[in-house]
């Protein structure tokens, strides 16, 4: 059985009510530029990126204050 990492934003934004762009407009009022690109989050809410920038995953989880590494990410058995 497969193993394979799953990236859990879609789950924490709706539990927020969140939308990505609600999402972007946080990490750009706490980063205080614009430089965080919507696709870059897209791509990590619909699990399509095969690698990850830890500062992006950094990013995320401040600004979704994650406290708990398991709220963001599992191991799934395919």
């Amino acid at each position: 059985m497969a193993r394979k990492i799953r990236i859990k934003l879609d789950d924490l934004l709706t539990s927020k009510g969140w939308t990505q762009r609600d999402l972007k407009h946080r990490i750009d009022q706490m980063r205080g530029d614009n430089k965080f690109r919507v696709a870059t989050i897209s791509e990590i809410y619909n699990n399509q990126r095969t690698s990850m920038n830890r500062k992006h995953l950094e990013t995320i989880i401040e600004a979704l204050e994650i406290d708990d590494i398991s709220e963001f990410i599992e191991i799934v058995h395919e």
